[in-house]
């Protein structure tokens, strides 16, 4: 009988670790300094470019075909999300350019298009933040990167 019981609380606690959500066995998720040692680690020269009570971010510079690419890097402020980001510089498009923003997000999904409240049209893509890797980051620069290439035709007029 004791042996029966030992097997069954043993089975019990094997099964409620696997049913524990996968949240509960990631890692925790980044810091801002952890993001940017990251980069760094991953050979780029983070900038920080925040001013004010803005959440912290900073800068890498990237490439991607003909275009020189500086990206943002930052943590969400509710620390859920890491956010890769590109300002397009333009401020504003015509009627048939943002049709076609819109149009070409589904081809480049889950990178997003918007514009920010000083008027700037952005690209870039979040990601969870949990057990974030510097590969999984370096696909996500590299990502975005290629992106902003690939939507020049319609933002660079």
């Amino acid at each position: 009988m004791r042996t029966i019981r030992a097997a069954a609380a043993g089975l019990a606690l094997v099964l409620s670790a696997a049913a524990l959500p996968s949240a509960a066995l990631a890692a925790p998720p980044l810091t801002y300094v952890q993001l940017m040692n990251m980069a760094t680690n991953m050979g780029y020269t983070p900038v920080t470019i925040t001013k004010g009570t803005e959440s912290p971010k900073f800068e890498i510079k990237t490439k991607s075909g003909t275009f020189d690419v500086p990206l943002g890097l930052e943590v969400s402020p509710s620390g859920r999300f890491v956010w890769v980001s590109a300002n397009l510089g333009a401020k504003t498009l015509t009627g048939d350019q943002a049709l076609a923003i819109l149009r070409r997000g589904t081809t480049v999904q889950p990178t997003q298009f918007w514009y920010t409240s000083a008027g700037n049209l952005m690209i870039g893509m979040a990601i969870d933040n949990r057990d974030v890797t510097p590969a999984y980051l370096r696909f996500v620069i590299d990502k975005v990167g290629s992106d902003v290439t690939g939507t020049a035709d319609i933002w660079n007029k």
